[in-house]
């Protein structure tokens, strides 16, 4: 079975992310939501975890570290959220 790499995925904020959305090779400066966007689109499939590498001069440990962070900052968002709906609605 091939694996066609896809064409966008829906990145953190809830939006259509493709390629030429992702930083640009060789970035150096990295804010979160750019660190949850190359995470997004190896999760979806736009690129692989050896191109994110290679692209980004990222070692496993970083990537995975990128990793830990976006699922933490969603677990928050969520909590967030999910606490301001029982407050307005009391």
């Amino acid at each position: 079975m091939s694996q066609e790499a896809q064409s966008f995925v829906i990145g953190p904020t809830g939006r259509k992310l493709t390629l030429a959305d992702l930083p640009a090779p060789g970035t150096m400066y990295w804010v979160d939501r750019r660190k949850a966007e190359v995470v997004a689109a190896v999760r979806g499939g736009l690129i692989s975890f050896d191109q994110a590498r290679s692209r980004y001069m990222l070692s496993a440990e970083e990537f995975i570290s990128w990793q830990k962070l976006t699922i933490r900052e969603r677990k928050s968002r969520h909590t967030s959220e999910h606490e301001s709906h029982i407050i307005s609605h009391h």
